[in-house]
This record gives C-alpha cells, sequence and structure tokens, in this order.
C-alpha cells in the first residue's frame, strides 16, 4: 500500500485481492472452520482501511470503521440430577473444554 491512494477503489480491490491469496489460517481441532478465519481477517482488514480514511468516506460505510461496544454477557445453565441414576444423570465436563482454556 506504499505510495498507493488510499482513496482510489482500486486499491481496496487489489489490497483485498493479495490478502484473499496470502492469508492461509491453518486448521486446529477446536478453532472456527478455515473458511470463517480467513472472512474474518478480510473484514479486520476492511475495517482498518476504512478507519484509515474515515473522512472521506460516505457515512453508510464510516459505521464499519467504528468500534463496536456491546455490554459484558454472560449465562448459566443449571439442573437437577438424581446420584442413585450414577453415572447416567452425573456432570461431566466437556471433553474439548481442556483444548479451550
Amino acid at each position: 500500500l506504499q505510495q498507493q491512494n488510499l482513496l482510489d477503489p482500486k486499491t481496496l480491490k487489489s489490497a483485498m485481492a493479495a490478502l484473499d491469496q496470502d492469508i492461509v489460517p491453518d486448521a486446529p481441532l477446536v478453532a472456527a472452520s478455515v473458511q470463517y478465519r480467513k472472512s474474518l481477517a478480510l473484514s479486520l482488514f476492511y475495517k482498518y482501511y476504512l478507519a484509515c480514511i474515515v473522512d472521506h468516506v460516505s457515512p453508510r460505510v464510516v459505521t464499519a470503521a467504528n468500534p463496536y461496544v456491546r455490554p459484558i454477557s454472560s449465562g448459566t445453565q443449571s439442573y437437577s440430577t438424581v446420584p442413585s441414576n450414577y453415572p447416567i444423570t452425573q456432570p461431566i465436563p466437556k471433553l474439548a473444554s481442556k483444548l479451550q482454556c
């Protein structure tokens, strides 16, 4: 992107095409799909690109450059067990949980 006009749509198009070819995510077992991760990387670059030229883009797309702020969410799950039916109703950790830490 050096020595190129960031306001020219061809610059963005060529940068996105180059990144599309260069980005090759690995495929670990517990991660998101390769296609999703590649799409995410391209989307993050697009956000960065817009942030660099935020004063020159239309209001329609300027919101993509703004950081998304959302409140902290949480969730709980509860269920009852019957100890006399163990191991059938006994809670056990998910096998992939140790890989997610």
